[in-house]
């Protein structure tokens, strides 16, 4: 119970920090890549928005890139919700409040919480620029591939750091990605082109 007295005591203050965080984060994603749009309504405020989550669209770019190239930074987002998490389709939710299907396919939702602190935004910032510039220029090649990659062998793919094949039954590298479940910080996923 006193957990309980101690978390409810200092929720206004948390709060406010926490959306402090979330703003610095919002602006920071805009001014450097200007083409980026932190969605929801712009007021801050309980009677506005959450303070601890800021949803991203990176136009031009697949969400699943960016979360990948992120959690190698040892940045964690998601691409939808946890209920629809290993769903390899668009946010209904965004769907239904009129993204298209490009635009829900680029966007993140970044969740802060009670430990993130200034300098894990200030690490976001530093990193994004670059994962943003593969994740275009990745989109930019499966664009121009037709919407598929190239096909790559099973066997080149290895988990790291036991270096053991992950056994995966399929040929090409867009279903490997979709079929392989997102790793953890500890447990990266290694593609080599074969």
């Amino acid at each position: 119970a006193r957990a309980l007295e101690v978390t409810v005591a200092g929720q206004q203050e948390q709060s406010a920090r926490i959306e402090r965080l979330r703003h610095k984060l919002g602006q920071g994603i805009t001014h450097l890549i200007p083409d980026a749009t932190v969605n929801g309504d712009p007021e801050s405020g309980p009677t506005h928005r959450l303070p601890n989550i800021a949803h991203v669209t990176f136009p031009g770019c697949e969400g699943d890139a960016m979360l990948m190239l992120l959690d190698a930074q040892g940045v964690a987002v998601s691409t939808g919700s946890a209920c629809a998490a290993g769903v390899p389709q668009p946010s209904h939710v965004l769907l239904a409040m009129g993204f298209d299907e490009v635009a829900a396919r680029g966007s993140l939702r970044f969740s802060l919480g009670h430990t993130t602190t200034e300098a894990d935004i200030d690490h976001v910032l530093a990193v994004l620029p670059a994962v943003h510039e593969r994740a275009r220029a990745a989109s930019v090649v499966r664009g121009a591939s037709g919407g598929s990659l190239p096909p790559c062998r099973a066997e080149s793919i290895l988990r790291w750091p036991q270096r053991e094949p992950l056994r995966l039954a399929t040929t090409s590298r867009e279903s490997i990605w979709r079929s392989a479940a997102i790793p953890s910080r500890t447990d990266r996923v290694l593609v080599a082109v074969a």
